[in-house]
């Protein structure tokens, strides 16, 4: 069967209408005119006319884009319209105040951690303080109970030695035979001490 006929639903043929692709068109015209095409720029792309010519659209542009540039900046200077210079120079004055408050900042940041940092110690070393206060407090306690013990020991061995030597009195007589001559000066020294 053919491609561009269809049965109907009664068995006849219709041929159907098959429309062009305009793309396919084009791209045949394209490829069949693609070498002839390129020879014929390639060939105009060399003269001087053409390098006149694009010579001649460059430095219109230019002076167009002159022309323009200086009637804006006219335009901006008479009307209190911020030009774009005017808005990046501002940004760029954001951005270096942006920068110093970063670095305050950080300073800020560092001052406070030292001081944090020296609290601390000063609180540690208030703590030893405390502690060494409070040491000094309880040796100074003990010191004095010492003291207290020793002055109630030294009062015991006066009272002890009294009692002895009012026994050793009471036992020797002076002009006691039994006293030796060595004995006698040693108790008269004794007494005058007392």
């Amino acid at each position: 069967m053919d491609n561009n006929t269809e049965n109907n639903k009664d068995g006849t043929r219709e041929e159907e209408m098959k429309f062009p692709n305009p793309y396919e068109i084009w791209k045949k015209m394209y490829f069949a005119a693609e070498d002839a095409l390129s020879a014929t720029v390639r060939e105009s792309i060399k003269t001087q006319s053409f390098a006149r010519m694009i010579d001649a659209m460059l430095d219109n542009y230019l002076t167009f884009h002159k022309l323009y540039t200086e009637t804006t900046n006219k335009w901006a200077e008479a009307f209190p319209f911020a030009t774009k210079y005017d808005v990046a120079r501002v940004a760029e004055l954001v951005v270096g105040l942006e920068e110093k408050v970063d670095n305050i900042e950080l300073n800020f940041l560092e001052q406070m951690s030292r001081l944090a940092n020296s609290l601390g110690k000063i609180a540690d070393q208030s703590q030893t303080l405390l502690a060494v206060r409070s040491n000094e407090e309880t040796l100074q306690s003990a010191i004095a109970n010492i003291e207290n013990s020793l002055g109630e020991l030294k009062e015991a061995l006066l009272r002890w030695e009294k009692t002895f030597k009012n026994r050793d009195s009471s036992l020797t007589e002076p002009g006691d035979p039994a006293e030796s001559e060595k004995e006698k000066p040693a108790r008269q020294r004794k007494k005058k001490q007392e």
